[in-house]
């Protein structure tokens, strides 16, 4: 009875600035769901994690004569530096095996190492395979070739690619990561692989 006289006392425009009003609440909560969507996984960890630790939070703080923040601190540093030391290491590493194949590339070595002779023991496959890795040592480009025809619709662009140590005016690796461009061709080279 009190809802029935309560639109009875409504005038149209009342029931037209409720509607808008709504329409803006709900777009505001949209919004917001769209900006914070790329965070929820993120949100997610840290509850995992702020569970997981919470128990070790109450026991150092505990051991530190009942001091939470110090004790917040710590586990803080601890879980950044198990989170920063073996990412630090990953990109030291990665720079370094970077410098390396750079330092190949430059260089008249062969990117590919001889292969042991223990590999021609190998059942099945290991008289090709020796080949193939052999072939591979000193040139690179034709035994790409070889496998050309197993690499899908583009394998033998592919293999051209891969093979060449040097195309417009970019190092292989740094040509293919980055989709460049030879002079006179209209596709990039990520698209052409």
């Amino acid at each position: 009875m009190v809802l029935r006289g309560l639109r009875q006392n409504r005038s149209g425009e009342q029931v037209i600035q409720i509607a808008i009003r709504l329409a803006l609440l709900a777009a505001l909560i949209v919004w917001c769901f769209v900006i914070v969507s790329p965070f929820i996984g993120i949100l997610a960890w840290s509850v995992v994690l702020a569970v997981a630790l919470y128990p070790f939070y109450a026991w150092l703080s505990d051991k530190l004569g009942r001091r939470p923040k110090l004790s917040a601190v710590i586990v803080t540093l601890l879980a950044a530096a198990f989170v920063i030391v073996p990412a630090t290491w990953l990109g030291v590493g990665l720079v370094e095996g970077l410098r390396a194949i750079y330092e190949q590339l430059g260089s008249e070595q062969s990117l590919v190492p001889s292969p042991p002779a223990t590999i021609k023991d190998w059942p099945f496959v290991g008289e090709w395979l020796y080949n193939l890795w052999s072939q591979a040592s000193t040139n690179l480009e034709a035994a790409l070739a070889q496998l050309a025809p197993h690499g899908g619709r583009h394998g033998h662009r592919r293999a051209e690619i891969c093979g060449s140590r040097d195309f417009g005016g970019f190092p292989a690796p740094v040509g293919a990561a980055v989709g460049h461009r030879k002079p006179g061709d209209r596709r990039a080279v990520g698209a052409a692989a």
